[in-house]
């Protein structure tokens, strides 16, 4: 489903994909906003902090249980597919059994008590922890007479907890087909239901992609639904667990996502309702090997901080800026074919220093406003597109950001502070008077500037969209005379941060502070590049956001 900034439509003429493919992109490592959308998830994957305690020990008799919380596009939902990657069904050598309980559409919304919510969960679990070990039996055929006939018939008593009788046979030939995307979903439904409704037909009759599925099928058609002994919460869950150890796992992960996309952001209270119900019997999250992981709204946070934090580990989810740096560039490298990893080779001049940390900056601690700002960014450039091998500009970059405002404040998680350029969103605009000697932002006369930083300033703005060097600008400042040693009885600063001549670094520095007066109480004088005077290194000054 197309999100708000997809939807924007391109001009007429080379699409976005197809400008990526002319600089050796094998596809776009923007276009997959949302976690569940990307298939190849963990091969760019990012192990943020804290990644490892959410997977926990599997080999521990009693794993713990653990609540992630983040706020909207922080990476919940990556992290959960993550561990659900290392687990079985995924991972054929991996000793735990990963159960996704992610569906919420049949979810009784009229006032229901807890223990019958409760009830409601255990029946979806155990039926998807069903689908999960007959995914390991199609895929090892050699494990389905490690199971007994009453081991069956709980199958296929837990398959119809979730799925009618009637449904069994086309959500199993769905679930087979996810395996063979190539093959005709037709015939496998017509195959599967053969097998497990009328007379079983020869095993070489079947085509050859659905002979290893064969045997449990078989085993299927001989089942009989029968329900456990015990129809509690645990006792469910516990026959489960049971049917998983008979498969030689050693542990049970119950990963419970997707409330947030199901009940919308803000609903903390509908979301607590739902989910109380799993954690308030101690005995149902603290089942021998069995561990259940909570992926919460940060708004949860603290209303369950008193309840079961004795007992289920609480872990918030924030990226620093090195995370998100490192997740563009192996997303970038995943899909680029020279396997560089920098948005810089695809920027002219004036954006290629600066732009990936300018888009992790923006980002504010969020892989959804990174991925966002990407695609933004491309949209920008391929939506007034005149030349196949043109650059992204600055001018794009600036509108992207716009954009990306107007549409929708970034999420931004409480300890990630705030850049200034979110606060105050579209930079003011420059403009010099190059007959009063005056300059303006938004129409807004500035402090007045001294006569060698107004000429400065001038030839910058005559010359904007072009690098000066510093030769070239020495002369427009101080004509054929010899620069002074110093321009004030101010103390120079450092000229480290600058890398250029101290003079030139000095005349730069005052403006920078005049023109942005919040850059000296905030402390950003050397931390953070100036919205107007940039400078690149070996090259020289260029002026950016002006009229």
């Amino acid at each position: 489903m197309l999100n708000k900034f997809e939807s924007r439509q391109l001009a007429p003429g080379l699409t976005r994909l197809e400008w990526l493919h002319l600089w050796g992109f094998d596809a776009d490592p923007f276009v997959d906003i949302e976690a569940s959308q990307e298939p190849n998830l963990n091969q760019y994957f990012v192990s943020f902090p804290y990644f490892y305690q959410i997977q926990g020990d599997p080999s521990h008799f009693r794993p713990a249980p653990i609540c992630v919380f983040a706020e909207h596009g922080m990476g919940k939902t990556a992290a959960r597919k993550m561990v659900e990657r290392i687990c079985q069904p995924y991972s054929l050598t991996s000793q735990t059994l990963a159960v996704v309980h992610t569906n919420f559409r049949d979810l009784p919304l009229t006032k229901t008590d807890a223990p019958a919510l409760a009830h409601w969960h255990a029946r979806h679990i155990v039926g998807q922890g069903a689908l999960a070990l007959l995914d390991i039996l199609f895929r090892q055929p050699e494990q389905v007479a490690w199971l007994l006939k009453g081991d069956w018939d709980r199958l296929r008593f837990f398959i119809g907890q979730i799925y009618g009788r009637q449904l069994e046979a086309h959500w199993l030939a769905q679930r087979i087909h996810q395996r063979f995307p190539d093959q005709n979903q037709d015939e496998a439904v017509h195959w599967v239901e053969r097998i497990l409704v009328g007379e079983p037909p020869p095993l070489k009759s079947i085509p050859p992609w659905l002979q290893t599925a064969f045997p449990a099928l078989l085993a299927l058609n001989h089942a009989q639904a029968k329900a456990p002994r015990d129809q509690t919460v645990i006792g469910l869950i516990e026959a489960l667990r049971d049917l998983a150890v008979m498969l030689k796992l050693k542990s049970l992960y119950i990963l419970v996502d997707g409330l947030e996309e199901f009940f919308g952001q803000g609903e903390t209270e509908a979301i607590l309702e739902v989910i109380k119900p799993l954690m308030s019997v101690l005995r149902q999250i603290e089942i021998d090997l069995v561990a259940f992981k909570f992926f919460l709204p940060k708004t949860l946070q603290q209303p369950l901080t008193a309840f079961r934090s004795d007992r289920i580990r609480h872990i918030g989810l924030e990226w620093r800026e090195s995370d998100l740096a490192e997740m563009l560039a192996i997303r970038l490298k995943h899909f680029e074919k020279t396997k560089y990893g920098s948005l810089a080779r695809l920027c002219n001049v004036a954006l290629a220093p600066w732009i990936d940390k300018e888009i992790v900056r923006y980002a504010a601690g969020s892989p959804r406003n990174l991925l966002q700002l990407g695609s933004l960014l491309l949209d920008e450039h391929c939506r007034l597109l005149t030349e196949s091998h043109s650059l992204l500009t600055h001018d794009e970059w600036r509108r992207a950001l716009e954009v990306f405002h107007t549409a929708q404040p970034p999420p931004l998680s409480s300890s990630v502070a705030t850049p200034a350029a979110l606060q105050t969103h579209a930079v003011p605009r420059l403009r010099v008077d190059l007959t009063l000697g005056e300059v303006f932002l938004d129409g807004q006369r500035c402090p007045p500037l001294g006569p060698l930083e107004i000429k400065f300033l001038a030839h910058l703005y005559a010359k904007r969209g072009q690098i000066c060097s510093p030769d070239e600008l020495e002369e427009a400042v101080y004509g054929d005379k010899r620069r002074p040693k110093t321009l004030s009885d101010k103390p120079l600063p450092t000229t480290a941060d600058f890398g250029d001549d101290s003079n030139l670094a000095n005349l730069a520095f005052h403006i920078r502070n005049k023109l942005e007066p919040h850059r000296r109480s905030t402390g950003e004088s050397r931390s953070q590049p100036s919205s107007y005077i940039k400078f690149i290194r070996g090259r020289g000054y260029w002026l950016d956001n002006s009229e």
